[in-house]
């Protein structure tokens, strides 16, 4: 049995469904961090507004993402190993902070890619993400700690992004009248 183990308050509540489905899960997931710590302002184009399609990564996401809304900080980081990322990710889950990691996943190509998604539960053996949402609410995955070590040396699966706390959101627009829409709840 797991000492440890912790999860995201209200998850379940916040459903955003990826508008991209080639290209789409980072912006995706940092709109679902974004809405899930109820930071008010953000478009209901927000995804296809930081998505770089092809050359989506955190850091050019982020960057991009950086440039729409400047007050949301999203921070992305690589650790260079395993064990102080994962207690990273436990440490931002107990203080009921999202994250985002990294993990292989098969495309409709047969193709092994990498899938981003937020992190919504974590114990001792076992991470949780949401790895795709649709009309029926949040769907999960659940893998071994030990399977995300091994993505993470072997597969580039290595990032962690996460929002600061405390943050107000108010997006730019050369058009007053463009309303923001309000967090799904």
């Amino acid at each position: 049995m797991s000492k440890f183990m912790t999860e995201l308050s209200h998850w379940q509540s916040i459903v955003v469904t990826q508008q991209d489905q080639q290209f789409g899960c980072i912006p995706c997931s940092f709109e679902w961090m974004i809405r899930y710590k109820g930071i008010e302002g953000l478009k209901n184009t927000f995804q296809k507004d930081v998505s770089l399609e092809h050359n989506n990564s955190f850091e050019s996401v982020t960057i991009e993402a950086g440039k729409q809304y400047p007050e949301v900080n999203i921070k992305h980081k690589d650790f260079h190993d395993g064990k102080r990322t994962v207690d990273f990710i436990k440490n931002h889950i107990e203080k009921d902070l999202p994250c985002l990691i990294v993990y292989p996943k098969i495309n409709a190509s047969g193709k092994l890619e990498g899938h981003a998604a937020p992190v919504v539960f974590v114990d001792d053996k076992t991470i949780k993400v949401i790895s795709s949402a649709d009309e029926n609410g949040n769907q999960t995955r659940e893998f071994p700690i030990a399977c995300y070590l091994y993505w993470y040396t072997n597969c580039g699966c290595s990032d962690v992004a996460w929002l600061d706390d405390h943050q107000t959101c108010q997006p730019k627009s050369n058009n007053s009248s463009e309303q923001a829409d309000q967090p799904k709840r």
